[in-house]
């Protein structure tokens, strides 16, 4: 006679799992919460997870302030390939001549740091992270997708779109 179990049909092994954690920000008093999803079995693992986390913050942190006309630190220009820094940069110059032609460029919250408050990626292969930071910037929220590849032996950032 045969055992219950071996009547069940065979169930498939998912097991590709997500990657959830906290992360400590400077500026706000509450920790961001990030969810990484992946398409794929084996690296990157947990710890290289929250490293890409913090740097898809910091990334999406500075595109909203490249957008408002501010010049970023030399260490995430290195973080930008040259396209995705163009990029940013001419979306400013039109956002700038935009905020000019409207009389918006004066208001308080322009000022504002932008503060991330959780982000959601996928990791679609053991090279490339697509993520969605989600922030506020005074009392607005924003969106920031950013994606992060490995580029030899450093992740960099081949896209970033604020909205």
């Amino acid at each position: 006679m045969n055992d219950i179990n071996d009547m069940r049909p065979e169930r498939p092994q998912h097991g590709l799992g997500s990657i959830d954690g906290l992360l400590e920000v400077e500026l706000s008093d509450r920790p961001v919460r990030y969810h990484i999803a992946r398409c794929f079995r084996g690296e990157p693992g947990p710890e290289e997870c929250r490293a890409l986390a913090r740097s898809a913050c910091r990334v999406a942190c500075a595109a909203v302030d490249i957008m408002r006309g501010r010049t970023p630190p030399p260490a995430l220009r290195r973080a930008m390939t040259e396209t995705c820094l163009r990029r940013l940069e001419a979306m400013a110059k039109l956002v700038d001549s935009h905020a000019i032609a409207y009389g918006t460029r004066r208001e308080t919250k322009y000022y504002l740091p932008a503060m991330p408050d959780n982000l959601e990626g996928t990791l679609v292969s053991p090279t490339s992270l697509d993520t969605s930071v989600f922030m506020t910037v005074g009392d607005r929220r924003y969106q920031a997708n950013v994606v992060l590849r490995r580029i030899g032996s450093r992740w960099m950032c081949t896209l970033a779109d604020v909205g």
